[in-house]
C-alpha cells in the first residue's frame, strides 16, 4: 500500500484522495477475503497514510455464500460507509452508528 500510495501520488502534495480498488477480485471467495484483509490493514494504519480513500464494491457481483460475512467485516473495519442501491439513491453513515 506505501509503494502503491507513493507511486500514485508523485509529485502531489497531502492529503491525497484516492477512488479506486487495489484488488480487483472482489467477486470470488479469495479475492473478498483479500480484499477484507486489506480493508482491515487500511484502516489500522490510516493515519500513517495521509490519505483519504474511497473504495468501491458492486455487492451484487460478490460470491453469494460470503456477501454477508464480508459486508459485516466492511462495517467492521471501516469508520463511514456509503451505499447506493443506485446512482441517485445513496446513504452514508459512521459506522459506530451501527453498534
Amino acid at each position: 500500500m506505501r509503494f502503491l500510495r507513493s507511486e500514485s501520488a508523485k509529485g502531489m502534495k497531502p492529503p491525497f484522495r484516492f477512488v479506486g480498488r487495489t484488488i480487483r477480485d472482489i467477486e470470488s471467495k479469495q479475492g473478498m477475503r483479500s480484499r477484507l484483509a486489506l480493508e482491515k490493514t487500511s484502516q489500522e494504519h490510516f493515519s500513517e497514510f495521509e490519505n483519504a480513500q474511497l473504495c468501491y464494491y458492486d455487492i451484487r457481483k460478490m460470491e453469494q455464500s460470503e456477501r454477508d460475512k464480508w459486508v459485516m467485516g466492511l462495517l467492521k473495519n471501516r469508520y463511514q460507509v456509503i451505499y447506493a442501491s443506485e446512482p441517485t439513491k445513496a446513504v452514508a453513515f459512521e459506522t459506530d452508528l451501527l453498534e
